[in-house]
């Protein structure tokens, strides 16, 4: 196989089937490589699993398995990515979808990793909303930008811009949509952590920071080749919605995992930095000096105190605790005195840092989609499903080239 032609193994972990699942499969018999590999993972019964295999033409690519117990979000990941014996590996959510571009992208993005001895790749994002409600409740149906030109990221600073809440957690290389990780280094992490790779509950959110921490560069690639789909079934919309501890996470506990902060914080927080904490102190902890580990709890709460001082000059409504509940969950440590009042300073120095940050990148992606390669769609119903905003994508990018 030539070196430019790397397989990719996509996993799928669903419940039951859905139109959003449907979806996704179809999006990779169409739109995937003739030596990428997409498991079905089916956490439920034997009719579930037929009704799967009964709603796609017969592809060789696509396998489907049952799981042998039911299992949390982050234990059906774990059973997904040790099913996958591909050269790169990812996790696609269930209303997530590949673009019509992806053999071809996705090949470029691998070679010139290739090249340059990356072992992670982070797509551009694109989004769709499904027209369940979640399109309306967001505002619009899609976007999609590209511009730019591949970069290299080093890690351990695009870290310590999550923590100062300069950048989003999913920009980290998550193991999940919009991300390619290599095998190896998905199998380094599951030794390095006794046997896995989630530790934490919600696996897309710990991945990506176990993958920074991991290597010392990734690569960013401008051009999207998933779609980011939100839905009625969303996960993470859910847990935005709600705010409460969803059943998931309780199964999650079950299985032995938990959060780096306490629980109940990091569900009402909503905060990237929070996020990439808590994974910080989960990861390996015990071998973290605990001079490091009160760093890195003073630099977040620094980067909330921002947060929330930000949403009351904006009346927002405000949830959870605030900086002084924010502590490790394992020697129940917070700040106090002192350190609580540097953060509260630190907080206020970041109040305009974060707004810049935000402000260009919202600016930069609004750009994008206003390019000609761009699109953006803001009636909620117009396009109904990923399968028509890849024709409504092609059919614009074509129109482009003729033109």
């Amino acid at each position: 196989m030539p070196q430019s032609q790397q397989s990719i193994g996509i996993a799928l972990p669903v419940r039951e089937w859905s139109p959003y699942a449907d979806e996704a499969i179809k999006s990779f018999s169409t739109h995937a490589r003739s030596i990428d590999r997409l498991f079905v993972s089916i956490d439920g019964s034997e009719d579930e699993l037929n009704k799967f295999q009964n709603s796609i033409d017969l592809d060789n690519r696509v396998s489907f398995l049952r799981t042998t117990k039911p299992l949390s979000m982050a234990g059906h990941y774990e059973w997904c990515v040790a099913h996958l014996c591909t050269e790169w590996v990812t996790v696609l959510g269930q209303d997530d979808a590949l673009q019509f571009n992806f053999g071809s992208e996705a090949s470029r993005a691998i070679e010139f990793a290739r090249s340059h001895d990356l072992k992670a790749i982070s797509f551009r994002r694109a989004y769709f909303n499904w027209n369940d409600g979640t399109s309306e409740y967001l505002g619009y149906g899609l976007k999609y930008a590209t511009n730019g030109r591949p970069r290299q990221i080093r890690s351990k600073p695009q870290l310590v811009r999550g923590l100062l809440g300069f950048v989003e957690h999913f920009d980290l290389p998550q193991i999940y949509t919009n991300n390619l990780v290599r095998k190896e280094v998905v199998d380094r992490i599951r030794q390095l952590q006794d046997g896995r790779v989630f530790l934490e509950p919600i696996p897309d959110t710990y991945s990506g920071v176990a993958v920074a921490a991991d290597l010392s560069r990734y690569l960013r690639w401008p051009v999207p080749v998933f779609w980011t789909g939100t839905s009625n079934m969303s996960a993470g919309l859910a847990v935005t919605w709600t705010r409460r501890v969803p059943a998931h996470i309780v199964l999650a506990n079950a299985e032995g995992r938990s959060f780096g902060v306490s629980q109940e914080y990091w569900v009402q927080a909503n905060n990237s930095s929070v996020f990439i904490l808590s994974a910080l102190l989960s990861r390996n902890s015990a071998e973290q000096p605990q001079s490091r580990r009160a760093l890195f709890i003073q630099v977040a709460s620094a980067s909330v105190f921002a947060a929330r001082w930000t949403q009351m000059l904006r009346k927002r409504r405000l949830h959870g605790e605030g900086p002084r509940g924010l502590r490790n969950a394992q020697s129940n440590t917070r700040l106090r005195g002192l350190k609580l009042v540097t953060a509260a300073i630190l907080g206020l120095l970041l109040i305009p840092l974060q707004a810049i940050a935000h402000s260009l990148r919202t600016a930069h992606f609004l750009i994008g989609t206003l390019r000609k390669n761009g699109l953006r769609v803001l009636e909620s119903d117009a396009i109904e499903t990923p399968s028509a905003a890849n024709a409504a994508l092609r059919e614009k990018q074509q129109s482009n080239v003729q033109s």
